[in-house]
């Protein structure tokens, strides 16, 4: 019987940190998104009292398909800790953006 040395294996060194930037780029991308929709119904509402209607509605349309889009965003960026400052203003931000929001707020204050 022979006796041979055994190899001893060392451990991988342990994986880098995710750095706060890294982890922010989905709340701030949410962000993004719902200052763009903001953007769109700034525009929306101008072609609305310059009675450009079908302009004004097809922008309102994509308004609310870009607000829903940033509040999940957002909601995914606070449940996965990826940035949950920002995703929580994105979420605020995209509620205060959408214009079926606004007309209700709108109704309630008439």
């Amino acid at each position: 019987m022979t006796t041979e040395p055994m190899e001893v294996m060392e451990p991988d060194p342990p994986a880098a940190p995710v750095t706060g930037k890294r982890r922010s780029v989905l709340g701030v991308t949410a962000v993004g998104i719902a200052l763009a929709a903001a953007v769109l119904l700034a525009l929306a509402m101008g072609n609305a009292v310059a009675q450009a209607w079908q302009l004004a509605t097809a922008l309102a349309y994509v308004t609310i398909a870009l607000t829903v889009l940033a509040f999940l965003a957002g909601l995914v960026a606070v449940i996965a800790n990826l940035g949950r400052r920002s995703g929580v203003a994105a979420m605020v931000l995209a509620v205060a953006a959408n214009p079926l929001v606004l007309i209700f707020i709108l109704r309630l204050l008439a």
